[in-house]
């Protein structure tokens, strides 16, 4: 962007950028440290601290991208769980659910799961 000022008034310019939201899920090698991708993923919303114990809502399967990425903008807060569900041949699947909280829809979350290679003999 070029600006230019025929007078001698100063020129006042103001750029704003929206904050970032959602939740991110990174998945990594966890000897390497290099993203995964192909890795599945189930994302449940549980609700919110006043909502009522238990949850109607049905998970969600998510793939991380070719930079080990998932990326939900328009998650609402609220409580929810992520499990792993598939991976790459040679890992090891972690199945233990996370849970994680979103606070406000101004905060991103982010989540990095590490990946276990399977062990050679």
């Amino acid at each position: 962007m070029t600006i230019t000022s025929y007078s001698d008034r100063v020129i006042d310019i103001e750029f704003l950028n929206a904050p970032e939201q959602g939740l991110l899920i990174r998945k990594l090698d966890a000897t390497t440290r290099q993203p995964l991708a192909g890795v599945s993923f189930d994302v449940r919303f549980l609700g919110t601290a006043d909502s009522p114990n238990g949850t109607t809502n049905d998970p969600r399967t998510y793939v991380t991208d070719a930079n080990g990425l998932i990326y939900l903008p328009d998650c609402e807060p609220g409580w929810y769980q992520i499990t792993e569900t598939a991976v790459p041949d040679g890992y090891i699947i972690d199945s233990e659910p996370r849970l994680v909280q979103i606070v406000n829809k101004h905060e991103p979350v982010a989540h990095k799961f590490l990946m276990l290679p399977l062990s050679v003999e």
